[in-house]
C-alpha cells in the first residue's frame, strides 16, 4: 500500500508540474501574440475571424480586435482575387509571407 501511495503522489506532483508548464507557455504565446507588431490572426475557412492581434486590427483600420471580428476576413481585401490567392498559398506552403518595401 505504501508503494501505490507514493506512485500516486509521484503522478500527482508531475501532473502539477505540467499544468505549471502548461500555463506559463499558454501566458508566454499570449504575450508574444497580443505585443507582436506583425499581424497575426486565425479564421475559418469561410473567413470567420476566430482571433486576431491587436496589430492585425489596427493594420486594417480598427479599433480593437473586438471591431473587426464582427466581420469576415473577406470582406477586409480590397480584391476578392487577393482571397483567393491568399488561401492557395496557405493551403500549399502552409504559411504566407508578405514583404512590403516602404
Amino acid at each position: 500500500m505504501g508503494l501505490l501511495t507514493e506512485s500516486f503522489n509521484h503522478m500527482t506532483k508531475d501532473l502539477k508540474d505540467s499544468q505549471g508548464a502548461l500555463r506559463e507557455a499558454e501566458e508566454k504565446y499570449q504575450r508574444i501574440f497580443e505585443n507582436l507588431q506583425d499581424m497575426v490572426f486565425i479564421n475559418t475557412t469561410d473567413g470567420k475571424y476566430i482571433d486576431v492581434n491587436p496589430a492585425g486590427a489596427r493594420m486594417l483600420g480598427y479599433a480593437d480586435k473586438q471591431e473587426l471580428m464582427q466581420i469576415r476576413s473577406v470582406d477586409t481585401y480590397l480584391n476578392a482575387d487577393e482571397r483567393k490567392r491568399f488561401r492557395y498559398e496557405i493551403t500549399k506552403k502552409g504559411l504566407l509571407k508578405i514583404l512590403r518595401s516602404n
